[in-house]
Parts: C-alpha cells; sequence; structure tokens
C-alpha cells in the first residue's frame, strides 16, 4: 500500500467528497463501496456487474479475503441494487474503494483507506 502525500491527500479527499464522478447509473461500469464500522456498503449497476464479481472486490479489504454475510436489496427505482457485507475475520480498514471497468476489460479498485490514524492509497488491478 501506498502512504498519501498531504497534497495528493488533500486532491483526492476533495475528489472523493464529491462523489469523484462516479454515477453507475450513467456508467455501469463503475461503482463505490464505503467500509465503516466493519460494515462494506454500496451499490452497483446489474448491467455492469453480476453479483458473484460484486462480491469479489467487496472482499478484497477483508483480513482473510473473505465475506462473512452478504445480502442485497431489490433494485431501486433508477436501477441500482444496493448490497451490504461484512469480512469473515475482520474489516481492519475504514474508507472507501471504486471499482471501474477498464476498455481493456480488466478491473481496476482504488482504494483510500484509514488503519490506526494512518490514510492509505491503494490500487489493484484484475
Amino acid at each position: 500500500m501506498k502512504s498519501a502525500s498531504p497534497i495528493a491527500l488533500a486532491a483526492l479527499v476533495a475528489l472523493t467528497a464529491c462523489g469523484g464522478g462516479i454515477d453507475p447509473v450513467e456508467n455501469p461500469n463503475q461503482f463505490v463501496y464505503r467500509m465503516d464500522d466493519g460494515v462494506i456498503r454500496g451499490s452497483y449497476n446489474p448491467a455492469g456487474f453480476s453479483a458473484k464479481q460484486v462480491k469479489f472486490f467487496a472482499k478484497q479489504y477483508c483480513s482473510q479475503t473473505r465475506l462473512g454475510s452478504y445480502s442485497e436489496s431489490a433494485a431501486a427505482e433508477n436501477g441500482l441494487i444496493g448490497f451490504q457485507a461484512s469480512c469473515s475475520g475482520g474489516l481492519p480498514y475504514g474508507g472507501h474503494a471504486v471499482v471501474a471497468r477498464q476498455a481493456d476489460g480488466s478491473v481496476l479498485v482504488e482504494a483510500t483507506l484509514s488503519k490506526d490514524g494512518n490514510i492509505f492509497f491503494d490500487q489493484k488491478t484484475f
């Protein structure tokens, strides 16, 4: 994981505070999830990701890379499906992750994470 510099961190916080332009209704190939108090929450567009894929990406920051629980809500009027999960073995971070399918078909997960008063930025490509 990479530690964020103060300037990069300020830019990242400003970008993510506004949602960073992530709109899974307009672009089904991206979604955001939050990690707070041991719970992972987000919503995704089933036109871009399956429930199986969402589970895979949601567990990436779990201590043992395993989900303990996962549930979904019915599709909202805008078509998005909300989800909530917990980690088997715990969730050591707070923060959020952006999941975005790239033009080449790979999926990039970028996360801003906090742990023990430190803030980190992480990227994973699948």
